[in-house]
């Protein structure tokens, strides 16, 4: 029987866990890494994995899943998870004590929790709105993230904030390697000479990235210029929401390709990330590497950004009528200068120097 160095338990179409194991696997080797998951293709999303990925499933929730995301789809889901808690934790550690992993890497919180359940070692990657916001809504995602963070080997959070949060509420030490990306490749679609002229939204369709409010604030500008919303998730409700209320010649592009993705960046004239909350954005900063002006609400991470890329970003009160107007004149005054990455900044992006972080310092292979 194969063995492999690290089982990264997670779902194969979460976009910001499957972000990681592809980054591990471009750093250690695909054959030393395997993906156990308990959903694939379903509620309107494919999964992440490519034909050569080693993954082995649980149980697969995915025939007990509405067809699309929605409020009503994501009560199911959730409920459909935690009722199979204790069969998935059972094959769980059936497949733990046959790969004979060295290292057991969840993300997010339901995986760690399962690998608690099962009785094995884990390290652990919670996700930033699941301890910002649900655990402080609700006492037993309370409970159960206490269970999962308490009982993790280790903890790898992407902020400041995250890490403080745990602290606070659980009296648990984490360690803050942020989720890169190839910051060389990103600076390489930089158009200096490009006339640009339509806005770009880089989040995922749902009501906490208060994307209504750029729709509004387009048609109260002068001049309404065209949004590209590029998105690697949506709620089918709030998608239909933001469709009625679009302009004419918005577009709706879905998830992107990587290529796809950075064009769309280097040719925006700005790119706007306005969520409620946010712990530590990569699609913010990787649009600045592309040289974009970003316009952002006002939250805790911007402390942490080196000063080069501050001076890319444009902070809005999305309750100010003229916020979107105001962001357009900043970005049109300073697009065309070229993006030039200090020493730090690409310590604090780049994706090589934060996987082999991660592998040296975290899983101490």
């Amino acid at each position: 029987m194969k063995k492999y160095t690290i089982m990264f338990i997670c779902g194969a179409k979460d976009f910001h866990a499957m972000d990681k194991y592809f980054r591990l696997v471009n750093a250690l080797g695909n054959d030393n890494i395997l993906v156990v998951t308990d959903t694939l293709s379903g509620e309107g999303q494919i999964s992440l994995l490519k034909e050569n990925s080693n993954y082995s499933k649980l149980l697969i929730i995915d025939r007990f899943t509405l067809k699309n995301l929605s409020r009503l789809g994501n009560i199911i889901r959730n409920f459909i998870k935690i009722l199979f808690i204790p069969f998935q934790a059972f094959l769980l550690k059936k497949k733990w004590t046959k790969f004979e992993p060295k290292i057991v890497h969840a993300a997010p919180l339901y995986y760690m929790l399962l690998a608690f359940f099962a009785g094995i070692p884990y390290i652990g990657t919670p996700q930033a709105g699941e301890i910002l916001e649900r655990s402080k809504r609700n006492i037993f995602y309370r409970l159960f993230a206490k269970l999962a963070i308490k009982n993790a080997d280790k903890i790898i959070v992407d902020s400041n904030l995250l890490s403080k949060e745990i602290k606070n509420n659980f009296g648990v030490n984490s360690s803050i390697i942020r989720n890169g990306f190839d910051s060389n490749y990103a600076l390489s679609f930089q158009k200096l000479e490009y006339k640009k002229t339509r806005l770009l939204s880089i989040r995922g369709i749902q009501s906490n990235y208060q994307l209504i409010n750029l729709i509004k604030a387009n048609k109260r500008n002068q001049n309404v210029l065209p949004i590209d919303f590029a998105y690697p998730f949506k709620d089918l409700n709030y998608f239909s929401y933001l469709k009625k209320n679009s302009g004419q010649y918005d577009k709706f592009f879905g998830k992107l390709e990587k290529k796809e993705l950075y064009s769309l960046m280097s040719k925006a004239l700005l790119t706007i990330s306005i969520p409620d909350s946010d712990s530590s954005p990569r699609s913010v900063y990787e649009s600045i590497f592309c040289g974009s002006i970003v316009a952002v609400t006002n939250l805790p991470f911007l402390k942490e950004l080196p000063s080069c890329m501050l001076s890319r970003i444009f902070v809005v009160d999305i309750y100010n009528n003229f916020w979107l107007q105001e962001a357009i004149n900043y970005a049109e005054l300073n697009y065309h200068k070229k993006y030039i990455p200090s020493q730090s900044a690409l310590e604090f992006c780049d994706q090589m120097f934060l996987t082999k972080k991660i592998i040296s310092d975290i899983y101490e292979i």
